[in-house]
């Protein structure tokens, strides 16, 4: 019960670094496509080698070639070889940033 418990804080802790990062990255760059599905951040709208790269790796980001989009993943990891629109399916996708254009 108590690594149930550890494991489930540790994921709650990351959706909360992958919301706080995701939406910096939002507010800096407003053409991004930013969305957290689970406890993981995924960023598309800049290619791996474009001006952004460094912004994205000094945040802790790391290139998912596979999907073609940038990747905070949360605790333990998985390398499941689904495509995007899956993975938020399965998980559920918050985009960051629809609140303020709703809002708008």
């Amino acid at each position: 019960v108590r690594s149930m418990i550890l494991e489930s804080l540790a994921k709650e802790q990351a959706r909360r670094k992958a919301l706080e990062v995701g939406a910096a990255l939002k507010r800096e760059y407003p053409a991004l496509d930013v969305e957290v599905a689970g406890c993981w951040l995924w960023v598309r709208g800049t290619p791996r080698d474009g001006s952004l790269s460094e912004v994205m790796q000094s945040r802790g980001l790391s290139w998912a070639k596979r999907k073609r989009a940038w990747v905070l993943p949360g605790p333990g990891g998985s390398k499941r070889p689904w495509a995007l629109p899956k993975v938020f399916a399965h998980y559920g996708a918050q985009v960051i940033g629809e609140e303020e254009e709703q809002a708008a």
